[in-house]
């Protein structure tokens, strides 16, 4: 069997050149030809002095690269200098060197991808932070590729809208309170007079001012409105008087405090007795100066209901009332047309209906005479 002098490896007989180092083999006679496989000197590591094999190109014990000298590679052999050095192959380096050229460039084209990639994932958020700082404005971004391509890629946001700051209300001032009523009623019924004929309204303290409930035409006394009243003068007292309780055969719709009318109940008209200008019954007085109330609302059906007049006491407490001051003076509900009357204030029927209906007790009505 043939082997190469050169390197000792085993060759076919129709070689020409050994297939591991690429020694030419022209002929039996050729010196490059043995027919015992050469045996290579062995080699050891420079560093560490472990033995390494022809095909070694490191050490297997401290890792060390192995290199050919210049004139190890013109005889073949292993040379032990200064630097480690191992047999080069002669043939298929070429191919190599250009797979490790394509390997290169490739992985080269990959790192640049990567760098684009991460230029536009990480654009937003530097578009983010600059529309932070400014309320306007455009950002650049410029990304500069390797030496090999040397192209630049110029990235520009897109102009945005100038970010406005949010609109702050003006403070809202608290609510007004609404103004305290000056006076102790929340209702009045104020009676304007021209001669006997009156007007009669109904005002109610809300929200911080007089307003108006209802108003109805009236009658007052004989001898018109005035200071100077008492009993027996036909004038209606003239000024500002608390409203009592009201009075009648029902009870109506109202909050004001109510009285029913028994049988014989009686107002008294004499000025030297206890109950004068109170509402009782002819059980407590027997005398001649009476008006007979419940006579009046059941017999003669004259009124519907009456509201008492604090003018001269309040017409319910003996001793109450001032001698001569007059008594009985009322708002009347008149069944009939009105007319002058002896002191009171008439209106109709159905307007006494609604005023008592607006009437509260807890809102101390008064009545303002004029």
């Amino acid at each position: 069997m043939p082997y190469c002098i050169k390197c000792g490896s085993e060759l076919k007989a129709d070689q020409k050149f050994c297939m591991k180092c690429g020694a030419p083999v022209s002929s039996s006679s050729n010196p490059m030809i043995s027919s015992q496989p050469k045996t290579q000197p062995k080699s050891k590591c420079s560093n560490c002095g472990k033995d390494l094999k022809p095909s070694d190109k490191f050490c297997i014990n401290c890792g060390k690269p192995v290199q050919f000298s210049n004139r190890a590679q013109a005889n073949g052999q292993l040379s032990l200098g200064y630097q480690q050095q191992i047999q080069v192959p002669l043939h298929g380096d070429k191919g190599k060197s250009k797979k490790k050229i394509i390997l290169i460039s490739a992985i080269s084209l990959a790192l640049v991808a990567i760098i684009a990639v991460s230029g536009f994932m990480l654009l937003p958020e530097l578009i983010a932070n600059n529309n932070t700082d400014e309320a306007s404005g455009s950002v650049s971004t410029t990304s500069e590729s390797n030496s090999k391509t040397n192209s630049n890629i110029t990235l520009t946001e897109p102009q945005t809208q100038p970010s406005t700051a949010p609109q702050t209300e003006p403070p809202t001032e608290p609510p007004t309170e609404a103004p305290t009523n000056p006076d102790y009623y929340d209702q009045k019924v104020e009676v304007v007079s021209s001669g006997t004929n009156a007007t009669l309204t109904l005002y109610e303290w809300q929200e911080g001012e007089w307003k108006e409930l209802m108003s109805t035409n009236a009658t007052v006394g004989q001898n018109g409105v005035g200071t100077n009243y008492g009993e027996g003068t036909k004038i209606t007292p003239e000024g500002t008087f608390d409203l009592g309780f009201c009075y009648g055969l029902t009870q109506p719709d109202t909050k004001l405090e109510f009285v029913e009318l028994e049988y014989g109940s009686i107002f008294v008209s004499d000025s030297t007795s206890p109950y004068y200008n109170c509402l009782t019954s002819k059980a407590n007085f027997s005398g001649a100066n009476i008006e007979d109330t419940y006579t009046q609302f059941a017999e003669q059906n004259k009124y519907n209901y009456n509201i008492f007049i604090e003018h001269n006491g309040d017409g319910k407490t003996p001793g109450s009332a001032t001698p001569g001051m007059g008594s009985v003076i009322t708002i009347c509900g008149y069944n009939g047309t009105l007319k002058p009357t002896w002191g009171c204030v008439d209106i109709s029927t159905s307007a006494m209906t609604e005023l008592l209906s607006y009437l509260d007790s807890d809102k101390n009505p008064v009545i303002i005479i004029s």
